[in-house]
């Protein structure tokens, strides 16, 4: 399966809106932006379960920084949509959607926008919306993409 996570305010914070995974001396000077305490595990487990795990982000950070971002914890990013290629890729009626994973082959999009969501519920893709307060949000995503089954 093919997963997408959203940067800003999903896993990324600039306002310190969560705690965030702790950071080696080589990260804070290169100054790689700390991550949401939970993504490392989180990412980790979903890469064991033999999934990808791609980035789709309306930023403007440049690709290598990201795939560097998350290597640096040992997480292989499959591939990142960033605003360019967003709108490269999509038809004149989908540019204006904020997330269109469809049109990525994304079975699953994270991500904390109320506009992601409704998006979804539109267009019929899949999308589990956390919010930057919601401390429990990687449990929240593992029941989602993990239910467990009752026999």
């Amino acid at each position: 399966m093919r997963i997408s996570f959203d940067l800003d305010q999903t896993l990324l914070t600039a306002t310190n809106e969560f705690p965030t995974e702790k950071q080696n001396l080589f990260q804070k000077v290169l100054r790689f932006e700390p991550l949401r305490l939970g993504t490392i595990n989180l990412m980790k487990e979903i890469l064991e379960k033999g999934h990808e795990i791609w980035i789709y982000t309306c930023s403007s950070r440049p690709k290598h920084y990201v795939y560097e971002l998350f290597i640096r914890h040992g997480i292989e990013i499959s591939g990142i949509i960033n605003r360019k290629k967003h709108v490269t890729n999509l038809s004149v009626e989908k540019r204006t959607l904020a997330k269109f994973p469809p049109a990525f082959g994304i079975e699953i999009h994270i991500d904390n926008s109320d506009n992601v969501k409704i998006y979804s519920g539109i267009f019929g893709f899949n999308a589990i919306i956390v919010k930057p307060e919601n401390e429990n949000w990687t449990q929240v995503i593992r029941e989602k993409l993990f239910p467990v089954s009752v026999n």
